[in-house]
């Protein structure tokens, strides 16, 4: 198969490999999903019959506060993004459900396998990737982030369904990654920096308030999304895809729609400009949320003083009061 371009208004999204009569397009959402995503970026192929259709889409990353309080908090915040953040779906319930949306129509998992993408092929390599991405990104401001569990993970899943009264196959796969962390700092320090949003808010509620978990046995790795049940601290679950894929095709031509979704998912790569100018919004949005950040410690320190000085004005008007009766004592003597 033949590596193609794929192109909106001139501007290359990747390149992919598929057949030389496919129909190739991209297609640049300039909206930001979240603070890891400041634009969607896809790509597509059609067969000349426009029966098969190969999609592929950019990341998309959530955050998955546990506290109740703390969610609360961060969406009341006017420089959240909203859509940046979801509760926890882990990665076969997601990627249906990402499926099914591309696919328009209700669909049902019959066959999963490996991803033939580099996370499918180097899941430790994605991973030691995404770790390096995960703490260059994330504002440590009076707290102290640690990471309880990780994953990346490449895979695939075989649909079947049915759209406008035929039956269809729909191959679909996901470059699943995320991290659950928590602050480590002690409980007095994480209130003092409660108005860090984009640290970790989960030991504003330490202890006894906190629900526990029932604690499980730990045989072999921890499944992503569990490491409460496992006895580990969770303040914050990150989760998402860094690319999703789908290939939508008539179930009698299964077979050719196979191989050109094989080919497709493992030779894509993006666009080297594009991407650079994608990192580079990503670095300015991490350079923005520290000054942020930086600017609520500032403001958390004011109150601070502030609390101070009120309690210290407190304890003199207590003293004078307390010496004023006194007197009056004594002068009634």
């Amino acid at each position: 198969m033949e590596l193609k371009r794929f192109l909106t208004d001139g501007i290359c999204t990747g390149y992919a490999a598929v057949p030389e009569d496919y129909l190739t397009s991209g297609m640049i959402i300039d909206k930001w999903q979240s603070d890891f995503a400041p634009m969607t970026v896809s790509m597509s192929a059609v067969s000349p019959d426009a029966q098969i259709i190969l999609v592929s889409s950019s990341r998309e990353t959530f955050e998955d506060y546990q506290d109740p309080y703390v969610r609360q908090t961060v969406r009341s915040l006017p420089s959240t993004i909203q859509t940046g953040l979801r509760d926890f779906m882990p990665p076969y319930p997601y990627l249906l459900q990402w499926a099914s949306a591309v696919a328009q129509t209700q669909l049902k998992p019959v066959a999963a396998a490996t991803l033939p993408s580099r996370y499918g092929r180097d899941p430790e390599g994605a991973l030691r990737a995404h770790l390096a991405f995960f703490r260059a990104h994330t504002v440590n401001i009076n707290v102290r982030i640690e990471i309880a569990n990780a994953t990346c993970s490449g895979i695939m899943v075989k649909y079947k369904g049915t759209k406008d009264g035929k039956d269809i196959v729909v191959l679909a796969g996901v470059d699943y990654e995320g991290v659950e962390y928590y602050d480590a700092n002690n409980g007095m320090q994480a209130i003092q920096s409660m108005m860090n949003p984009f640290g970790a808010f989960g030991s504003l509620f330490d202890g006894a308030s906190r629900p526990q978990p029932q604690v499980q046995p730990q045989a072999g790795p921890i499944p992503f999304g569990q490491a409460k049940q496992y006895g580990k601290r969770v303040d914050c679950i990150r989760w998402g895809a860094n690319r999703s894929y789908a290939a939508i095709m008539p179930a009698e031509r299964e077979e050719e729609g196979e191989r050109a979704f094989v080919s497709f998912v493992s030779t894509l790569m993006p666009d080297e400009n594009l991407q650079r100018e994608y990192d580079r919004l990503v670095d300015e949005m991490y350079q923005q949320r520290i000054l942020e950040a930086q600017g609520y410690a500032q403001q958390a320190q004011i109150s601070r003083m502030n609390l101070m000085r009120s309690q210290q004005q407190l304890r003199e008007t207590l003293a004078r009061n307390s010496a004023e009766m006194s007197a009056m004592r004594m002068d009634s003597w």
